[in-house]
C-alpha cells in the first residue's frame, strides 16, 4: 500500500502545479520524467536478476511448499525446493496462475541454484529474467534512438 500512497501524492502535487499555473507541456514532462524513471528501475531490476541468474548452476530440484513470507511490509508466497536434502528458497515470487499445474508436490524439476547465497531460480524466475533482461535491452536501444534523434533535431 506504499505504492498507493505515493501515487496519491504525485497526483496532489501535480494538480497543485496545475492550480498555481504550471504550464500544461511542464507538468506533462514532469510525468514523462516520473515515467521514464520507473522504467530505469525495472530495467537494473531486470539486469541485476539477470546477473544473478548467470551466477547459478543448473540442478535437479523437488517442490517442497509454498509459504507467505512478508518482505518491507508486503506479504508475497514464496516457493521452496529441496536439493540435495536441503531447502531453499525460490529467488521470485510464487505464480498465482496455474499454481497447481506449476508446483505439484514430489516432482522433479530443473531450477538454477546459488548454494552460497541460499536461493534457487525455478523455471518461472528464469524465463522472468531472461525476458525481463531482453525487454530492457530493447528499451535501452530505444531510448538511445530517440535521445539521439531528439538532440540531432
Amino acid at each position: 500500500m506504499r505504492w498507493l500512497s505515493a501515487v496519491i501524492a504525485i497526483v496532489i502535487i501535480l494538480l497543485l502545479l496545475f492550480i498555481f499555473g504550471l504550464d500544461i507541456h511542464i507538468i506533462m514532462m514532469i510525468v514523462l520524467g516520473i515515467c521514464a524513471l520507473l522504467v530505469l528501475f525495472l530495467m537494473l531490476f531486470f539486469i541485476w536478476a539477470f546477473v544473478r541468474l548467470m551466477r547459478t548452476e543448473k540442478t535437479v530440484a523437488q517442490f517442497a511448499r509454498i509459504e507467505r513470507k512478508t518482505w518491507d511490509g508486503a506479504d508475497f508466497d514464496r516457493v521452496f525446493y529441496y536439493v540435495d536434502g536441503d531447502e531453499y528458497m525460490n529467488a521470485f515470487p510464487a505464480e498465482v496462475a496455474f499454481r497447481e499445474n506449476i508446483y505439484v508436490p514430489d516432482r522433479e524439476v530443473e531450477v538454477r541454484i546459488n548454494r552460497k547465497k541460499g536461493y534457487v531460480f525455478d523455471r518461472n524466475a528464469s524465463t522472468c529474467c531472461i525476458l525481463g533482461f531482453a525487454i530492457a535491452l530493447c528499451i535501452i536501444v530505444a531510448g538511445a534512438g530517440i535521445a539521439a534523434a531528439v538532440l540531432l533535431g
